[in-house]
C-alpha cells in the first residue's frame, strides 16, 4: 500500500509528468533497523536497476545524506534514536526536492498528518510488492 501526499494532478500536470525521463542511475539511501528489511529492500532496488546504500539508523542516514549525493531515500518509520519523520524533516531541510519514502509495517493512518507536516512524499506499508516497489521508485526518480 502506497499513500502519496501531491496535490490531485490537472491535465498539464499529468501530461508533464509522462513526459518527464528517468534518471540513467538514481542512488538510493535506505534507512531501516531491521537487518532483513533492509537487505531486502537493497536487493529488491538493485535487481531492479537502481544503486542502493544502507544505513541501519536516522543519525547515519543524516551524516550519510550531507556527504553523498541521493536521489531517493527510504526510511523506517519507527527506529531507535530518531523517527523516520525526524529523518525526513532533514533530508528536506538539507533539500526539500529530493523524494522521501517513509516505509512502514503499522498503520498509516495513525501518523500520515505528523509525516506530511515532515514533507514525506510518500508511505509505503510492509509487506510490499516487488513491482509496486519499483514502479514508485521510477516516477519519484524521474525529471
Amino acid at each position: 500500500m502506497t499513500i502519496g501526499f501531491a496535490e490531485p494532478k490537472t491535465t498539464s500536470a499529468l501530461q508533464e509528468q509522462t513526459q518527464k525521463t528517468p534518471l540513467e542511475h538514481p542512488s538510493i539511501l535506505v534507512v531501516e533497523d531491521e537487518e532483513g528489511v533492509r537487505d531486502l529492500l537493497v536487493q529488491l532496488l538493485q535487481m531492479g536497476g537502481y544503486s542502493a546504500i544502507a544505513v541501519d539508523n536516522g543519525l547515519d542516514a543524516i551524516a550519510s545524506f550531507k556527504e553523498e549525493h541521493y536521489d531517493l531515500v527510504f526510511t523506517d518509520y519507527r527506529m531507535p534514536g530518531i523517527s523516520g519523520a525526524e529523518v525526513t524533516r532533514a533530508i528536506k531541510a538539507f533539500d526539500s526536492r529530493i523524494p522521501v519514502v517513509v516505509v512502514t509495517g503499522w498503520d498509516p493512518e495513525t501518523f500520515k498528518d505528523e509525516l506530511e507536516c515532515a514533507g514525506a512524499d510518500h508511505i509505503l506499508q510492509k509487506p510490499f510488492d516487488m513491482d509496486d516497489l519499483l514502479e514508485l521508485v521510477s516516477s519519484l526518480t524521474s525529471r
